[in-house]
């Protein structure tokens, strides 16, 4: 034992082994880091620590054999030793990644993608809006919640594929051919209907045609009424979509017509309710508006308190509200909260309540993991509703989840072709991740579907991104003028008292996204500093401050709002309060919590570091946003109008030739 322990001391193998532990240690945190920061594969991440583990059985061998001053030649055992420690690495890599398996975020990307194909597969139906047969305008809202009823129910069975009430409505009063509609929207089979209303009376015509052929495979007639129960309208539901299922070959299970059935209310005048409300919201387009169908959707639940789809429509709206058209009062957020959690309460496995609780967190509280986990409970009644596949792959790309929120949006467009903000939000995510030609390619074709002017500004944010040029964000405004975004192309292109003038006729705030809101004399102060007008400025400044200060009072968990006053204070030089400001919005919007809106926020951190010539930190910021998915490269962050403090850093034109922005 004597005679061991001096061969040790003299091999110094304690030492070597002590100063492996020291640098593996720093591998091991410098790789969680980096983990985080770039994104990095999880294997990678696995096999590293496997190395280390390896490294240190091969640093005790190594040290055994050639401690000792003097003993350099290599061994037969020691070489024997170390190949058995290689033998055992692969051994060891072979179970972390066995042939075939995948990584958790590769085998939900898989899960995903087998989905499509899936879908794909399936017989494949457009039901096209529904005729208004009665000719009494005050009868459509009735007609077309009768076919959103009946779409929804069908997309629910099991084995069928059934477009998204969104891919449809453009055909409305279409007087395109079957085989065009099938060929535009990439469907075999076409239902078109008809409904007249006649007092409690109702008679709903159907058709089910061959999109490929033009030839009528079923029709049939349903005669029901609408007395004080929807009891017989539940029923010619029911029997119309076992109908249609029976025509493609598709078994209707026992649970779905019963799930469909409970989802809905026996009293007629909360069903009527309902619908009204639902119609009201597919048309809001304003706060008001949205606040109308809200009370609709009140009085539905009211009048019959168990009806569990309207609780859940209620929370969905008032989620709506909150995010859009409230300033994020806690008010709205309770109220929504609360018809989310009676939904629940009434019938814990309905697919509407756990999707109206996915709405909620992710539009109220903002906490995306939830959102996932109640869309989760959600997805095996799910699969064939667009606004699951849409909002899993909002949280998904919140959380940073980046190929899965591919996935999943490309579901969502598939399920509605020819939507226009299927395929935009699908085209911006994969902007985030750089690749431009995709991204190009499906904002272009989103162009052609709607009014251009949201998908045109995509495509000069891209433009700009990818390579600095301003040709297409010239182009937009030429067709359609905004004050706004003509001073934030003078500040890029260093024209200040253009900037300045474009003011002139702007509104009271800049909104250009829904992470930053700019009060307009914050952007005045910023032009008038360019100039060097330091009293202007100072003026406009804290004309801006006090505007920003009374709103956070307000709205304290706006992350917004600390963000613009984050900026405001470092105009004013008052460094502290600068920094403290855009942390605090970095608190309640972090990388880690919403990877989507954060990179906003460490831009504006940036800025204020690099307002106060802190050149350095303002460096490690931009890198980070430089190494990860972000609305940032190199060719907007060159000229961006938050960044005029560096543009002549030569740190700064450093960064970005060496790192541009990585593609993922």
């Amino acid at each position: 034992m004597a005679s061991f322990l001096t061969r040790l001391k003299e091999r110094k193998v304690v030492q070597w082994t002590l100063t492996y532990v020291a640098a593996a240690w720093v591998v091991y945190e410098a790789t969680g880091t980096a983990f985080e920061t770039w994104n990095l594969p999880a294997l990678l991440i696995r096999s590293i620590h496997v190395l280390l583990l390896f490294g240190l059985f091969a640093t005790l061998v190594v040290a055994w054999y050639h401690g000792e001053r003097g003993r350099q030649r290599v061994s037969g055992p020691e070489l024997l030793i170390l190949a058995l420690l290689l033998a055992l690495l692969g051994l060891g890599l072979s179970f972390l990644n066995p042939r075939g398996s995948r990584t958790d975020s590769e085998a939900l990307v898989a899960s995903e993608e087998d989905e499509l194909e899936d879908l794909r597969q399936r017989p494949s139906l457009a039901v096209l809006p529904f005729e208004n047969r009665s000719g009494a305008p005050e009868d459509q809202y009735f007609v077309d919640g009768f076919h959103d009823e009946l779409l929804t129910r069908l997309q629910r069975a099991q084995g069928l594929l059934v477009l998204a009430r969104q891919a449809v409505e453009g055909y409305r009063d279409s007087s395109a051919t079957p085989q065009e509609i099938g060929q535009e929207l990439s469907v075999r089979y076409l239902l078109e209907g008809g409904v007249q209303r006649a007092g409690v009376r109702i008679r709903v015509n159907l058709q089910l045609i061959d999109a490929r052929t033009a030839v009528h495979l079923w029709g049939d007639i349903f005669d029901t009424e609408l007395t004080t129960t929807t009891e017989d309208l539940l029923n010619i539901q029911t029997e119309m979509v076992r109908a249609v299922a029976g025509e493609l070959d598709i078994t209707l299970r026992a649970e779905e017509a019963e799930r469909a059935a409970r989802r809905s209310t026996r009293d007629s005048e909360a069903y009527d309710l309902f619908v009204r409300g639902r119609d009201a919201r597919e048309r809001a387009r304003d706060g008001e508006a949205f606040r109308a169908a809200e009370g609709l959707f009140e009085r539905a639940a009211e009048r019959d308190p168990t009806f569990v789809v309207a609780h859940a429509a209620l929370s969905e709206t008032r989620s709506m509200i909150f995010q859009f058209f409230s300033h994020r009062s806690r008010e709205v957020a309770d109220a929504a909260r609360s018809a989310a959690e009676r939904a629940v309460e009434l019938d814990p496995t309905s697919e509407d309540a756990q999707l109206a609780m996915g709405i909620f967190f992710y539009r109220v509280e903002a906490d995306y993991a939830e959102a996932l986990e109640w869309l989760g409970q959600a997805s095996s009644n799910l699969r064939g509703n667009l606004e699951f596949h849409r909002f899993q792959g909002y949280s998904q790309r919140r959380l940073g989840k980046w190929r899965e929120a591919v996935s999943s949006l490309k579901v969502a467009a598939s399920l509605s072709p020819r939507d226009a903000t299927a395929l935009r939000e699908l085209g911006v995510t994969l902007s985030y991740m750089r690749r431009y030609t995709e991204a190009d390619s499906l904002i272009r074709e989103a162009i052609t579907l709607e009014p251009p002017q949201t998908g045109l500004r995509n495509l000069f944010l891209i433009a700009w991104k990818r390579d600095g040029s301003t040709d297409v964000w010239q182009a937009f405004l030429d067709q359609y003028p905004s004050p706004f975004w003509e001073w934030a192309l003078q500040m890029v292109l260093g024209d200040y008292r253009a900037a300045l003038a474009c003011l002139d006729e702007a509104g009271d705030a800049f909104s250009p996204t829904t992470a930053q809101w700019y009060p307009k004399a914050l952007l005045a102060g910023w032009s008038h500093t360019e100039l060097g007008d330091a009293e202007w400025a100072h003026q406009e400044y804290t004309q801006a401050a006090f505007l920003l200060e009374t709103l956070v009072e307000e709205a304290p968990l706006d992350e917004r709002y600390h963000h613009a006053l984050g900026l405001v204070y470092a105009g004013l030089g008052r460094r502290e309060e600068a920094a403290e400001e855009v942390q605090i919005a970095l608190d309640l919007c972090s990388p880690d919590r919403d990877a989507w809106s954060s990179s906003y926020h460490l831009l504006a951190k940036a800025a204020v570091h690099g307002s106060f010539g802190e050149v350095a930190e303002a460096i490690a910021v931009l890198e980070r946003l430089l190494t990860v998915p972000s609305p940032f490269a190199a060719g907007n962050l060159r000229s961006h109008y938050l960044l005029k403090s560096l543009q002549h850093e030569p740190a700064f034109q450093e960064l970005l030739e060496r790192e541009p922005g990585r593609v993922f």
